[in-house]
């Protein structure tokens, strides 16, 4: 949920949790949930994520993505809010996302303005880790 493009609702939590205990019904393997956090359009305020109430009725695995780094997506896992965290918009601009969590290293920061903009800018000139 989120208010971006005026994809709104006027009862989100009586909304997506109807829908999420519906889909424990159908024997889904697993639910991704999306939230528009840190200052993006739509931006989520932590009071107003669903993610808290929908993990509590959703019964399997439960994926969260939205403004996580490392060290929120696993604060995230160890406190039970989410099984997995999915990061799309780091990996981005940081294809080695995995590498640089081993090493702790700096992300490099996305530059949004390049988004579905057709060519590889912004999709594959990200600099990688320097090969130790």
């Amino acid at each position: 949920h989120n208010t971006s493009r005026s994809m709104s609702d006027a009862n989100p939590l009586e909304t997506f949790s109807y829908f999420t205990a519906e889909l424990n019904k159908t024997g889904l393997g697993y639910l991704h949930l999306v939230e528009a956090m840190g200052g993006r359009e739509g931006f989520v305020p932590p009071e107003a994520r669903l993610g808290p109430t929908l993990r509590k009725i959703f019964e399997r695995t439960f994926i969260l993505n939205g403004g996580y780094n490392f060290q929120s997506g696993n604060k995230a896992i160890a406190s039970g809010q989410a099984d997995l965290i999915a990061f799309g918009v780091p990996f981005l601009a940081n294809p080695d996302l995995p590498e640089r969590f081993k090493q702790n290293a700096p992300l490099n920061e996305p530059d949004m303005s390049t988004y579905y903009k057709g060519g590889e800018k912004g999709y594959t000139d990200y600099q990688a880790l320097v090969k130790r």
